[in-house]
């Protein structure tokens, strides 16, 4: 990797304010660059305000197929119930789903009892919601800054990686937040181990892509420096526990209200078997050809994931997700 400037004499990291930066990769007309002093990759320059609207606007995340839906909210529910440790009274409590996409999240805390609020910059993702959920115009966020609503929980599944100020966005929850409340975001795991199992990920869809960009040599480098989860102007950032807590505190939140965990990606997703379980056209001639196609390779896949399952359990790859839960503490 080769240090990376600007014109006004070097960059400086977005989090931490160093200037320790080196460029990772080129992407389309982006860098991806690393901060050696926490750990940050991001992209410079940060896409246009225009330019993440149109990419957004029928972005429809997660988008689910009708057998799925069910499933999917209820596992939503026993996600929630854990990672807020919901054991006491939460009845009419107002809980914000930040950056919601589809919904899961949205219909899991409505069955759940909670107040439910919505917030999602898909407009196309919004209408989805009220039609198949029977989201109310009174629950939709449209800014934070702008609502007299306080909350209780704030929800963000997969979204801190998307915009183009962290601590900003971090800011703007801690304002609607209620005392005691607490904020709980995932995001991915910045040049975590546990993707190098999943080629469809890692190798289609970032060693590939760089391809386009790069010599073979440095998109080698890259794919071995682990710079996935930052794909510009998708993902702006790839976060790690260091430059998680940094935007905590820079947020305005005490070190004693900040925890950061992990979790792991289930083990098959983003997996050819389930591509093989779930592919849609599954009566079709077409369906038909890929799956004997497919066959052969399952079991290669199969025993790839055998050694990944114990290497998770011996703690030897490091998980695929990461976890910052914020504690607003009571005012005296």
């Amino acid at each position: 990797m080769s240090k990376s400037t600007n014109v006004e004499g070097g960059l400086k990291c977005p989090i931490c304010k160093s200037k320790k930066i080196y460029k990772v990769i080129n992407w389309k007309e982006y860098v991806i660059n690393n901060c050696s002093n926490c750990r940050l990759i991001f992209s410079s320059p940060q896409p246009e305000d225009d330019v993440l609207s149109e990419f957004y606007q029928g972005f429809l995340y997660n988008m689910l197929g009708k057998n799925e839906i069910n499933g999917q909210v209820k596992k939503k529910k026993k996600e929630l119930m854990m990672m807020f440790d919901f054991k006491h009274e939460i009845q009419d409590q107002n809980f914000l789903d930040f950056g919601g996409g589809t919904g899961s999240a949205y219909k899991a805390a409505c069955e759940l009892g909670l107040n439910v609020y919505y917030h999602d910059l898909d407009e196309e993702a919004e209408k989805y919601v009220k039609t198949l959920y029977g989201l109310k115009d009174g629950f939709v966020v449209k800014s934070l800054n702008e609502t007299n609503v306080r909350f209780n929980y704030i929800f963000s599944d997969n979204v801190m990686e998307h915009v183009k100020d962290p601590v900003g966005y971090v800011v703007e929850m801690k304002n609607v937040l209620c005392d005691g409340g607490e904020i709980l975001i995932k995001t991915p795991h910045g040049g975590n181990t546990e993707f190098f199992f999943n080629p469809l990920i890692t190798v289609k869809g970032y060693f590939n892509r760089a391809l386009k960009y790069n010599s073979l040599q440095d998109s080698i480098k890259s794919y071995l420096f682990r710079f996935w989860h930052c794909d510009p102007p998708r993902h702006l950032f790839s976060f790690s526990k260091t430059n998680l807590k940094l935007v905590a505190l820079n947020a305005g939140f005490d070190e004693s209200e900040i925890e950061i965990s992990y979790y792991r990606v289930p083990l098959f997703k983003y997996s050819l078997a389930e591509i093989f379980i779930n592919f849609r056209e599954r009566h079709s001639f077409k369906s038909m050809i890929f799956r004997i196609l497919l066959l052969p390779i399952l079991p290669i896949e199969l025993f790839s994931k055998v050694i990944q399952f114990v290497l998770l359990k011996m703690n030897v790859l490091s998980p695929g997700g990461i976890i910052l839960r914020l504690r607003k503490t009571d005012n005296p």
